[in-house]
């Protein structure tokens, strides 16, 4: 069973992409399910499921290839190339350093076992991109206290308390990632100004760093020092249809794909008007 996967778009003749979309957590994973339970036991399956779509980048699989049909619809030269981890995000969230990749209430020694062989895949995308962005999702609205990541052990009302009441802080706003704790940009700065300009234009907010900033050692900002690249951060409920957009649990949030369609447009504007 493939843990990732890469998809290739465009002008597939070119052997360099010109751009990478990176979707470290766009994977609802399933499959992985199961064995998520078999450690799990005393957690019902239901609450467990939520958990793992609550925690999953819900939206950027579908905003990911609508941005890369938008990218090849506008300039049929460009290859745009997709990379794609399935192992969701609630087990192993490929976005921190290894020995925080998996929560504690989890076995290390089974979910880090993916860890190096994913890591190599993605830099290897990388690598034969001239630009890399990474697309990520995030909750509507800030957190008012921590989540159960760290704790050593879990019940279902942990979850459910999570799952309905952690993100119920102030609305977020889309969220563009590119500096460090002290103030150091380290995302490709043309690309950072061409999406700055394109959400000005389309009147949507477009926050910097709001949700957290870039921190040494761990891969975003790896890939940030690497190479031309941004990270941007949806909010999940932007993407949701009237009746679900206010959940705090997005696992109940319904897309509307009009604002998907959006969403891809907005991207989509945003890499080829730094390109111009």
């Amino acid at each position: 069973m493939p843990h990732s996967t890469l998809s290739t778009f465009g002008n597939t003749q070119k052997e360099r992409a010109d751009i990478l979309i990176l979707l470290l957590h766009a994977g609802e994973g399933w499959e992985y399910l199961e064995y998520a339970q078999s450690e799990l036991v005393h957690i019902d399956t239901g609450i467990l499921r939520s958990y793992m779509l609550h925690e999953a980048d819900r939206g950027t699989h579908e905003v990911g290839f609508l941005t890369a049909e938008s990218i090849i619809n506008s300039a049929p030269h460009v290859r745009c190339d997709i990379f794609e981890i399935h192992i969701p995000r609630a087990f192993l969230d490929m976005n921190r350093p290894k020995d925080a990749t998996t929560p504690l209430f989890l076995s290390k020694n089974h979910w880090n076992a993916f860890y190096d062989d994913i890591m190599i895949h993605i830099k290897n995308a990388c690598e034969q991109a001239d630009y890399v962005l990474q697309l990520h999702s995030m909750c509507g609205y800030n957190p008012t206290f921590p989540g159960p990541h760290k704790q050593n052990k879990i019940d279902n009302s942990v979850l459910h308390n999570f799952l309905n009441h952690c993100y119920s802080g102030t609305e977020r706003s889309w969220d563009m990632i590119h500096s460090t704790l002290d103030g150091q940009i380290l995302a490709h700065q043309p690309w950072v100004e061409s999406f700055e300009g394109v959400f000005q234009k389309a009147w949507i907010p477009l926050e910097n760093n709001s949700a957290y900033q870039l921190l040494s050692g761990y891969p975003g900002t790896d890939i940030m020092i690497e190479h031309q690249s941004v990270l941007i951060e949806m909010p999940k409920n932007w993407l949701a249809n009237d009746d679900t957009k206010h959940l705090f649990d997005t696992s109940k949030i319904v897309f509307k794909q009009e604002k998907v369609q959006q969403a891809a447009d907005l991207i989509a504007e945003g890499f080829l008007r730094m390109k111009q």
